[in-house]
């Protein structure tokens, strides 16, 4: 998608919790600009859902010609005896154990490889799955 702002994409994100039903939780997500297009957008501390179930995650975000780059990001969804993670860590990245973009499924140290993906595709496919 094509974005101005930051802040459209902040509000892009918003909208989405909203309208699937999650509105006493959009308080939770915060939006930390550091320049005209670099921040950060996370949940504080969690979005939980009518289940029990938690969504953590944090963005650091980079608008480029008007698309939203994610430079490095985590969306961790756990419910009872279950989680998954996401995972964008360039700092951290080793060829074999540890790639850039890497998912998480009830255990910490196996990662699979997984592609780039967004806080958009991450919480759709939640919806989806565990709450359709």
């Amino acid at each position: 998608m094509n974005y101005r702002t930051l802040k459209d994409y902040y509000d892009s994100v918003v909208y989405l919790v909203a309208v699937n039903g999650l509105t006493s939780e959009l308080h939770r997500i915060r939006f930390s600009p550091k320049s005209p297009t670099v921040g950060y957008l996370r949940s504080e501390p969690l979005i939980t859902f009518a289940d029990g179930a938690t969504l953590r995650f944090h963005e650091e975000l980079q608008l480029e010609n008007r698309q939203v780059q994610r430079l490095g990001y985590a969306f961790h969804y756990e419910r009872q005896g279950y989680f998954f993670r996401y995972d964008k860590d360039l700092k951290r990245a080793k060829p074999y154990c540890h790639h850039e973009t890497h998912l998480h499924a009830n255990q910490e140290n196996i990662r699979f490889i997984t592609h780039e993906t967004s806080f958009e595709e991450v919480f759709t496919f939640i919806m989806k799955c565990f709450y359709s």
